[in-house]
C-alpha cells in the first residue's frame, strides 16, 4: 500500500499538525506492506529515509510565517511538478489540513489522477487579530474547505468542535480519530523526580510553576499570557517554543523562555510544571494537552476546547478566552485550593493513559486505508 502524506512542514518545525503527522507515519511504518512518502516544505530537515519511507522536500517561500507569524509556505513550480509525480505513484493521498497551498495542490493532483483522498482536519476557525486574515480564512473554510472535505473519500476530524464548525456532523464521509501520545516518552514522574528536574533547569523547587508550550504567536493566546504573567508575579512562568512574539521583551522577572527544545527533553518541562496554561483558539484539541496530562500535569484551556473533546470535560480546567478576568479568577482559585494536588495529577495521568496512544490512532488509520 503506497501512501502519500502531505503537510505544510515536517515535524522538525515543531507545530502540532506536523508532529501528529510524523507520529502517525512512524507508527504505521511498523505495520507490514506499508510504503509512505512524505511531502512538505524544505524549511526544516526532513526525517531520515528508510526502506519503506522517503521524503520529498518542496522548495518553499516561508514569508508569511517569518513576517506575520502565519504558517503558510508557498511552493515553487518545480516542486509542484514533483508533487504531481508523487501523487501519480501513490494509492492514497493523505492531506493534513486542507487550507495550505501545497495541500490544495495535492488535492487537485489527486483528483486529476483519480486517487482516493483522506483529509485529516485539525483546525477550524482562527480569530486572527488582523481582519484581512480572518476574512480570507472564513471564506476559504466555507468554499474551498467544504468542497475538498465533501468530495474526499473520508475527512477525519481530531475534535468534535472542528467537525461542528464545518457543519459536517452528519456527513457520511467523516470520521473521528483522536490523536495519540508516545507513552514511552510522556508519562508521570517518579517520586522526587519533579524537584530534580526543577533544580536541573534552575526553577524554584517549592513555588508555583506554570507552563506554556507551543508557538509564540497571537493565536496561541500570548497577549493573555503576558497579562497573566504580570498579574501572577509570584508564579514562575515557563515558555517553551518559538515564534514572532518574544516573552523575554515583556520585562517580567518571573518569565523564563526555552526555545527549540528537543522532543526528548519536552517531558521534563511538563513534569516540572504545576499547571499548563493554554489560552489558544481555533485549534481543535492541541497535542500539548495530551502530552501534559500524560505527564500528570493538569491543563487550563479556553472553553471551546471542552467542546472539542467532551470526554475530558471533568478532567480539564477552563476559562473564557475573551475575558482576562475569568482567567485571573480561575488561576487564583486553582492556586488557593487543592486543585493542583498530587491526587489531581494522578487523575489526569490516568485519564490520558486510558484514552490516548499512537497505536490505537494508527490502527484506526490503517483500518481506513485498508477499507479504501
Amino acid at each position: 500500500m503506497k501512501i502519500l502524506v502531505v503537510t505544510h512542514y515536517y515535524n522538525a518545525h515543531g507545530g502540532g499538525v506536523e508532529i501528529v503527522a510524523g507520529n502517525i507515519i512512524q507508527t504505521l511504518l511498523k505495520k507490514e506492506n506499508i510504503d509512505i512518502t512524505w511531502i512538505a516544505s524544505d524549511v526544516d530537515k526532513p526525517p531520515a529515509v528508510t526502506s519503506s519511507f522517503r521524503s520529498i522536500p518542496m522548495n518553499a517561500n516561508n514569508y508569511f510565517e517569518n513576517k506575520f507569524g502565519v504558517p503558510y509556505p508557498l511552493w515553487g513550480l518545480r516542486s509542484l511538478s514533483k508533487l504531481f509525480k508523487a501523487v501519480k505513484a501513490a494509492d492514497i493521498v493523505h492531506i493534513h489540513d486542507y487550507a495550505y497551498f501545497g495541500n490544495i495542490a495535492a488535492f487537485c493532483a489527486a483528483k486529476f489522477y483519480k486517487k482516493r483522498i483522506v483529509i485529516t482536519q485539525h483546525i477550524g476557525y482562527i480569530p486572527y487579530k488582523n481582519p484581512i486574515f480572518r476574512i480570507i480564512l472564513s471564506c476559504a473554510n466555507r468554499t474551498i474547505g467544504l468542497l475538498m472535505m465533501r468530495t474526499s473519500f473520508k475527512t477525519v476530524f481530531i475534535s468534535e468542535s472542528v467537525r461542528k464548525y464545518f457543519d459536517m456532523n452528519n456527513a457520511y464521509n467523516t470520521l473521528f480519530i483522536s490523536n495519540g501520545v508516545d507513552r514511552s516518552l510522556f508519562y508521570p514522574p517518579h517520586e522526587n523526580t519533579r524537584q530534580d528536574i526543577r533544580r536541573k533547569y534552575s526553577l524554584p523547587e517549592n513555588d508555583a510553576v506554570f507552563l506554556f508550550a507551543g508557538r509564540f504567536v497571537e493565536k496561541k493566546g500570548l497577549p493573555i499570557l503576558k497579562e497573566l504573567a504580570r498579574i501572577f508575579n509570584n508564579v514562575t512562568w515557563i515558555f517553551v517554543g518559538w515564534g514572532a512574539i518574544d516573552p523575554e521583551t515583556w520585562g517580567l522577572k518571573n518569565v523564563r523562555v526555552f526555545r527549540h527544545i528537543d522532543k526528548m527533553k519536552m517531558p521534563d518541562f511538563y513534569r516540572a510544571a504545576d499547571l499548563t496554561v493554554l489560552p489558544s483558539v481555533g485549534e481543535g484539541f492541541p497535542l500539548v494537552i495530551q502530552e501534559s496530562m500524560s505527564c500528570g500535569t493538569p491543563v487550563i484551556v479556553n472553553r471551546e476546547i471542552i467542546d472539542a473533546y467532551p470526554p475530558a470535560e471533568n478532567t480539564l480546567f477552563y476559562a473564557d478566552h475573551h475575558k482576562i478576568n475569568t482567567w485571573e479568577n480561575r488561576l487564583k482559585t486553582l492556586l488557593s485550593d487543592a486543585a493542583l494536588s498530587p491526587d489531581t495529577r494522578r487523575r489526569v495521568a490516568d485519564f490520558a493513559e486510558q484514552h490516548w496512544n499512537w497505536d490505537k490512532c494508527a490502527n484506526a488509520y490503517l483500518s481506513l486505508f485498508t477499507q479504501i
